[in-house]
């Protein structure tokens, strides 16, 4: 069994996630799938996620963890939990997420809604060609925006250094952003409890 430090919440509301070793007939295996559905119906809160040959268990509670192991013991294969000090952070802040160092040395991450075709995004790349510093976009999403595609397939998102081209950006953006996730350091939760993420 392997235990891994985590620095996000899962789904953005669940700071524990359990993963179990599925039997490789799993889908055959009708035993297993109710253990799993019986699972879910005695502890409501807890969110399944099932793939091929593995399930995670998602949940709020530390002390599920125990229930977990208790009804899959032969099955749990790796546990993920915050650190005590990071999870108060975490759960008062769910829009914001913990990074051993910030991604592109940027505080915060954008994503839009999905764009329309033909949508200018003239003033944006304006912006961003004027201070190239602060912004960090994805050469697929650029090229979108540049007009190369007519639509985009991915999830479009870019990174901002500083909440004051933060604001330019949402001024000059013709498409809304869906959210903003504020990313800090664990050496800054030690020392804020002000540092909050935007939900637009």
């Amino acid at each position: 069994m392997k235990f891994s430090k985590t620095l996000r919440l899962f789904y953005g509301e669940y700071p524990f996630k359990v993963v179990l070793d599925l039997p490789r007939n799993y889908v055959l295996d009708e035993s297993m799938t109710i253990r799993l559905e019986d699972f879910k119906e005695k502890y409501p809160g807890v969110k399944i996620r099932r793939e091929y040959n593995t399930a995670s268990l998602f949940f709020k509670d530390a002390a599920m963890i125990e229930n977990v192991k208790a009804e899959f013991s032969k099955n749990v294969s790796e546990i993920f939990e915050p650190d005590a000090e990071q999870l108060d952070y975490l759960l008062t802040n769910n829009r914001t997420e913990i990074r051993r160092k910030l991604t592109h040395g940027c505080r915060y991450r954008v994503r839009l809604t999905k764009p329309k075709k033909d949508t200018n995004f003239d003033g944006f790349l304006a912006l961003v060609k004027k201070h190239p510093e602060q912004f960090v976009i994805t050469g697929l999403l650029e090229d979108f925006m540049m007009g190369k595609y007519r639509y985009f397939y991915g999830t479009p998102y870019f990174y901002v250094k500083e909440s004051k081209y933060l604001t330019l950006a949402q001024l000059t953006l013709p498409t809304p952003i869906k959210e903003v996730v504020t990313m800090i350091t664990p050496e800054e939760v030690k020392g804020t409890d002000q540092c909050q993420a935007i939900m637009l």
